[in-house]
């Protein structure tokens, strides 16, 4: 939000005991516009580990008959884009000498042995299908948070712009901006001059702000 839109809503704001935002940005605006501490917590996706997440996604392990060794693109732009970039993911398919499973939830596209489509996944089988990704690109928040927690490498495409600064923020409080692509097209190039990138470990910027979060949400219920 910006910060007139946040200043519209600043009196609705001020009847709650707490305040907190899952971006630093939303979080120190609201706390200088309604004149006290606003907490920068997680996204809930990030409040438990790895393990908790598997425990879901075993449930949908074998449902999608998926092949063996697969590469993800996951992907919230429409048909128009989904079909211009097209030559890309089957660009993708053959840098990495692999299949790519395609989930563009809102585009329609063909598929091939190329292209495998992976709209039909549901929560749990979403979360088998980063989890078994040999490399997951990604427009979506939620796309790149889970391909991160669950320590699958990941290339996380972002403009910089509106709702990207979402992924760019956490990506550089979790110190992994360095997989943060400004598009697909530069996705290709990276796998093309570097391979697959590597896996990020963050484990202890994680520990620190994911205990802060739960400690939040525990005085908040205490309150």
């Amino acid at each position: 939000m910006t910060r007139d839109e946040i200043k519209h809503i600043v009196p609705d704001l001020q009847k709650f005991t707490m305040l907190s935002a899952r971006e630093q940005d939303a979080a120190e605006m609201i706390g200088q516009l309604v004149g006290r501490p606003c907490a920068n917590v997680l996204d809930p996706t990030l409040l438990v580990g790895a393990d908790s997440w598997r425990r879901i996604a075993t449930r949908a392990a074998d449902e999608m008959n998926l092949p063996k060794k697969y590469a993800l693109i996951y992907s919230l732009n429409g048909t128009k884009t989904v079909m211009q970039q097209y030559s890309l993911y089957r660009r993708v398919s053959d840098i990495l000498n692999m299949p790519v499973v395609l989930i563009a939830p809102f585009a329609w596209f063909p598929t091939n042995k190329h292209i495998v489509d992976g709209r039909a996944a549901g929560p749990a089988e979403f979360i088998n299908i980063i989890d078994h990704a040999i490399v997951v690109i990604t427009d979506s928040y939620h796309g790149t948070l889970f391909s991160m927690n669950l320590g699958t490498p990941f290339l996380s495409m972002s403009n910089g712009k509106g709702s990207s600064t979402r992924k760019d923020q956490v990506l550089h409080r979790m110190q992994a901006s360095e997989s943060i692509v400004k598009g697909i097209e530069d996705a290709v190039h990276y796998l093309e001059r570097s391979g697959i990138p590597s896996i990020h470990d963050i484990t202890k910027p994680l520990a620190g702000v994911r205990q802060f979060s739960k400690d939040y949400i525990t005085h908040t219920l205490d309150f």
